[in-house]
């Protein structure tokens, strides 16, 4: 039964430590993520200032007009990545949440498997005092 009990610690214990692993790749993604994100977010910025710019001056000359509308594509553009990250970060999100989930329930089991263990150990450990003292009374005896 100990066998078993410390086979299961040690497969949560593996599995936990390949969820770390997990978790560390998924934290890089998401640092990679949040940076593309940043950089959306800047460049939304520099686009939107842009098009301010462009509206004050705009005096129905053509060839503002057309800048102005590419800079809106190029907003519309920013805007679509922008909303594809958000997706992508969602994602991310909900499989952490299964991810911290999954390993909240594997600490439960392994702090069952610890109770476990510290019972059976005290369960010996009284068996082997309860056996000393017999000995020792039979020692005495003699």
């Amino acid at each position: 039964e100990n066998v078993d009990l410390r086979n299961r610690l040690k497969e949560s214990e593996d599995s936990q430590a390949k969820q770390f692993r997990e978790l560390g790749d998924f934290k890089a993604r998401y640092k990679d993520k949040e940076e593309q994100l940043l950089k959306l977010l800047s460049d939304n910025e520099d686009i939107q200032s842009k098009l301010a710019t462009k509206a004050n001056v705009l005096d129905g000359m053509v060839t503002e007009q057309q800048s102005t509308t590419q800079d809106v594509e190029s907003l519309k553009k920013a805007l679509k990545g922008l909303n594809n990250h958000i997706a992508e970060l969602t994602d991310d999100n909900i499989r952490l949440k299964s991810c911290i989930e999954k390993m909240t329930s594997q600490n439960v089991e392994r702090v069952s498997d610890l109770d476990n263990l510290r019972h059976e150990k005290d369960k010996y450990m009284r068996e082997i005092s309860s056996k000393k003292k017999k000995l020792s009374g039979i020692r005495v005896n003699k």
